[in-house]
């Protein structure tokens, strides 16, 4: 039942689960019993996680019911296992829940990294953020302000407007934090960053990130909700975005902190009057990520064909799941259902539930085992609730939502076929035993025999979003057919972090061998080369607000002060390296005043690439501090005239540039994101550098720096 203590593995922990392939699995509805029945109209999503550390997961739940809002219910599992119920602690524990109906997305996420899981939810004009207290709040573990309002609102954009549907958490720069993406309709896709340094640890993100600044083209029709998951496995997170009539809903990314629109899904067509589901699964077992794409132009499959780009060959509802369907689709969600060494997948419809069972070879089978419902379905998840091992299906309806319990684990045959992982952000400080760290989403694992090399349940990851809003529990879960007793290698492939190799990791495990078959990946922050929080940094001042934008090619850095007291100037200071920084201009401060007071600067010396400002705030007495790091991605005008050429290539690459500095230093790297070519060269009048490195056919991406300007470049060997 419910794991009372887990081995832990400094550098990795796992987990495993088992289930009985011997006889019908069967379902029974169960929401009412535990708790989590909730009634009125649904639009979106819910996810589940363990928000207070107990080893119980948790579920969140988003309604468009103006009396329910969203609802938070805290899982009992902890003090009775045989008996688990839900209690809703919304008013207790997030009661800013309550104040208006934000419908669609919500996700969860540690976002500064303190081990206490934060989360986000949306609706089409406004975004909502919510940082967990952790055990020292009052009551403890819970979310919000002093009055449990949201922490960080979002109303407008600074693109043209807000109309968000899809949410989701991702490491898309490669920083070690995560920072918020989402789709904003026919504005295009963006993000919101979290700083990258100075003050890492600092409570805040830096600002609204135009998503055409790093590829995330704006407009391009229509959005609904995405997936956000690592589709070619190189450790850097990709998006799909449901969009109508464009062709182009995936966004690969590029390793650097920008992205490259994908167009190989190019008939996928999303219908904005039934908002649908994405989501990223094994389906063959070949160790990449394929894609479901429910309603409009039918529910499909689509291949992940490999290639760079990655290309994806359609898999029609006819041909991979008959004529069993019907209704419109809207939630969508994957997993071993059966603990048969397959992905299975669920579907949330209009008028009924959908559970088809993997046959292999694209043929699935409509098994629902006792699953029978006329609620319009709007989210759905696969979830082990009651941690006996195998996967239970829970449905956000309109009007009861309902808990589908698997009996496919009995206690009494001891067939626990399943294993469970866990892959965390360990910061080595840490002394108390139940803080583990950051989830690391994005983390892939694989399974094989150990005997033989089979592969067991494909790929799978740690999601920051998929379905119809909704999210997986950050562990993965793996089905054994060939039982727990046996010895099985399990590869772990860590996040990439930027300017650093992707590291990745082998363990030889006998699952059965394991307390409660569950072990937990740890990996120490320091790996990364950044720490992990373990408390927030707030801002003595009142700075309420610290952005950047790129307006014509030109930065702007705006901020605002709720109040200030002998406050003298503000010093605007610039890094390329995010350490080492120097001023480039001042403004003059308020003095003292209890009114809101906004401020800009810009920066007249854009380069191209990565910039980062903080501001220095004096007071009349000279007296002084820092505030948090801002970034900003700048694709924009390129500061010394970098080149590559040619490009493509045929191995032989040449470097043009224009620069006053004694030498630069040039960066490749694969499309892994692996390093494979340094070189500190010598300027001279020329201006050009040839490379001494033949390189070989394949995508790559080159970084220049001359220790003022910096720029990249992506070039293609033929």
């Amino acid at each position: 039942m419910l794991p009372n203590k887990v081995s832990t593995i400094l550098f990795s922990i796992l987990s495993f689960l088992v289930t009985n392939l011997s006889y019908s699995q069967s379902f029974t509805n169960v929401a009412a019993s535990v708790g989590l029945n909730m009634g009125g109209n649904k639009d979106g999503g819910h996810a589940w996680a363990d928000f207070n550390n107990d080893g119980c997961l948790d579920v969140i739940v988003n309604t468009s019911n103006g009396t329910n809002r969203s609802r938070l219910f805290l899982s009992n599992c902890d003090s009775d296992p045989d008996n688990i119920t839900f209690t809703d602690v919304t008013s207790t524990h997030a009661d800013g829940l309550l104040d208006r109906t934000l419908d669609r997305s919500i996700v969860w996420g540690d976002f500064n990294n303190d081990g206490y899981l934060d989360f986000a939810r949306n609706t089409n004009n406004r975004i909502e953020v919510y940082i967990n207290k952790g055990p020292s709040g009052s009551p403890a573990y819970s979310f919000g302000d002093a009055n449990q309002d949201a922490n960080y609102v979002y109303t407008n954009s600074e693109v043209s407007g807000l109309n968000s549907e899809g949410l989701g958490w991702a490491d898309f720069n490669g920083d070690g934090f995560l920072d918020l993406i989402f789709d904003n309709h026919g504005n295009g896709t963006e993000a919101i960053a979290k700083s990258v340094s100075g003050d890492p640890c600092s409570s805040g993100f830096d600002a609204y990130t135009d998503g055409d600044l790093i590829g995330l083209t704006n407009g391009n029709g229509d959005g609904d909700y995405m997936a956000i998951g690592d589709l070619n496995d190189d450790g850097w997170p990709d998006l799909l975005v449901r969009k109508n009539d464009t062709g182009e809903d995936i966004y690969m990314n590029d390793g650097d902190g920008t992205f490259t629109q994908n167009s190989n899904l190019n008939d996928a067509d999303a219908d904005n009057g039934n908002k649908g589901g994405v989501a990223f699964c094994d389906f063959d077992n070949d160790g990449d990520f394929d894609i479901i794409w429910t309603d409009n132009d039918g529910n499909n499959i689509w291949e992940n064909t490999g290639g760079s780009p990655v290309t994806f060959t359609k898999r029609a509802e006819s041909s991979v799941f008959g004529s069993t369907i019907t209704g419109t689709i809207d939630g969508c969600a994957c997993g071993d259902i059966d603990n048969d060494g397959d992905i299975d997948l669920v579907l949330n419809g209009s008028n009924a539930k959908f559970l088809f069972k993997n046959n292999g070879s694209y043929s699935f089978t409509l098994s629902n085992g006792g699953i029978s419902s006329t609620n319009d379905g709007e989210s759905i998840s696969m979830v082990d609730y009651d941690h006996d091992g195998d996967l239970d299906i829970y449905s956000n309806n309109d009007n009861n939502n309902e808990l589908w319990r698997s009996d496919l684990i009995d206690d009494a045959l001891d067939d626990k076929n399943f294993l469970k992982v866990r892959v965390v952000l360990q910061d080595p400080t840490t002394t108390s035993s139940t803080i583990l760290g950051r989830d690391l989403i994005g983390a892939t694992a694989t399974l094989e025999k150990h005997s033989d090399a089979t592969s067991v349940g494909g790929i799978q990851m740690i999601n920051g979003g998929r379905g119809h809003g909704s999210q997986d529990p950050l562990i993965m879960h793996f089905g054994l057919p060939d039982g727990p007793d046996i010895e099985y290698d399990l590869t772990v492939k860590y996040p990439a972090v930027k300017d650093s190799i992707r590291v990745s990791e082998t363990f030889t495990i006998t699952p059965s061998a394991l307390d409660d078959q569950m072990l937990v990946v740890a990996k120490p922050a320091e790996d990364f080369g950044f720490s992990a929080c373990n408390d927030l940094v707030l801002l003595p001042m009142e700075l309420i607000q610290f952005t950047a934008i790129i307006q014509k090619g030109i930065p702007q850095i705006l901020w605002q002060t709720a109040s200030e007291t002998n406050s003298a100037k503000y010093l605007i200071e610039k890094s390329l390296d995010g350490q080492n920084f120097f001023s480039i201009g001042e403004v003059p401060a308020q003095g003292t005043s209890k009114n809101l007071k906004n401020y800009y600067y810009l920066d007249q010396t854009p380069v191209s690439g990565i910039i980062y400002y903080r501001l220095k705030m004096v007071d009349n007495d000279n007296t002084f501090e820092y505030s948090k790091v801002i970034h900003l991605i700048s694709i924009g005008e390129n500061a010394f005239n970098t080149k590559v050429f040619p490009n493509p290539s045929n191995g032989l690459l040449n470097v043009s540039f224009n620069s006053t500095q004694p030498q630069v230093d040039i960066s490749i790297f694969n499309v892994l994101g692996v390093l494979i070519y340094q070189e500190k060269a010598k300027t001279n009048s020329s201006g050009q550098i040839h490379l001494k490195k033949e390189f070989e056919i394949g995508v790559y991406l080159l970084k220049i720096n001359d220790g003022i300007n910096s720029a990249a470049h992506k070039f293609i060997v033929n």
